[in-house]
């Protein structure tokens, strides 16, 4: 199965590992924010709701700062700075079709 994987994921990180185990969790909001290097960092609001006992949906909204960063002109002298950001809304969608 040349390079095949499965992943395991539980609560909000369902969002980027496994979005199909959104059946499996109960109701959580989760807060994070994370150094990633130098000035850049990330942070992070999720949460995973139930609209009905066997169908759930989740939302996280992702803010990425990456710092200040120098402009320049066309020969390459510093004329000022400004910061760049940058916002990402992931949604995701699950039904439970079967218990284990």
């Amino acid at each position: 199965m040349g390079e095949a994987s499965v992943s395991l994921a539980e609560g909000t990180a369902l969002f980027y590992y496994n979005s199909a185990g959104l059946g499996k969790v109960s109701e959580e909001i989760t807060f994070s924010r994370a150094n990633l290097y130098q000035e850049i960092s990330q942070n992070s609001i999720s949460g995973i709701f139930s609209l009905t006992n066997k169908v759930f949906t989740g939302v996280c909204i992702d803010y990425l700062d990456f710092g200040q960063e120098d402009k320049r002109n066309d020969i390459g002298k510093l004329i000022g700075t400004f910061r760049n950001y940058a916002f990402v809304l992931n949604n995701a969608y699950g039904v439970e079709i079967a218990q284990n």
